[in-house]
């Protein structure tokens, strides 16, 4: 009796680490755009996929502090007070769930009498599913533009991996289990 408790402890622990997809919640996130660098001089604004945008609004006068606004298709959506090495979340509440939709790093904030500058370092947006995929308008400007330098790329999801890893459980369960029998 005892052999055959430790057999289902064992194969359970086994098949618990190789499920992660049954253990654990596991949702589907899409990679819209992953940015090294993005800078942000007054007033500027950067667009994103899906309408999104951020622009920097002011500086402090001692560069200690950056204030920067989230909108989405012209909406204000948030507003954030930063200092250098803030990491921003920015998230939506979507049906009972909050997902993120920006990872933001504030590299630095910098400020001259020409004007202020804030680096974002890095940048990841990720696919909003209550809104359609739209690519980012081009900046209006009359200096070189700095767009996203990354194309949409999806990311893996669980839904993808989930019947290789559950066909790849099984039989890792099945061959277990033929050889234990045979051992006992």
């Amino acid at each position: 009796m005892q052999k055959v408790i430790r057999l289902c402890l064992i194969l359970s622990l086994i098949f618990n680490l190789t499920v992660p997809g049954l253990s654990q919640n596991n949702t589907s996130r899409t990679i819209l755009m992953q940015n090294p660098g993005i800078f942000l001089q007054d007033d500027e604004t950067w667009r994103f996929y899906q309408g999104y945008s951020i622009t920097l609004r002011d500086v402090s006068d001692d560069t200690n502090y950056a204030w920067l606004q989230l909108s989405q298709n012209g909406r204000r959506v948030e507003d954030a007070i930063v200092t250098s090495g803030t990491r921003l979340l920015f998230n939506e509440s979507i049906g009972n769930k909050t997902i993120v939709i920006f990872n933001i790093t504030i590299k630095e904030i910098y400020s001259n009498p020409d004007g202020n500058l804030v680096i974002l370092s890095p940048v990841t947006q990720y696919y909003n599913p209550s809104l359609p995929l739209t690519t980012p308008e081009p900046i209006k400007r009359e200096t070189t533009p700095i767009t996203p330098t990354t194309t949409p790329e999806r990311a893996t999801t669980a839904h993808q991996e989930r019947p290789y890893t559950l066909a790849l459980s099984a039989l890792t369960v099945l061959v277990l289990t033929i050889y234990v029998l045979k051992k006992l």
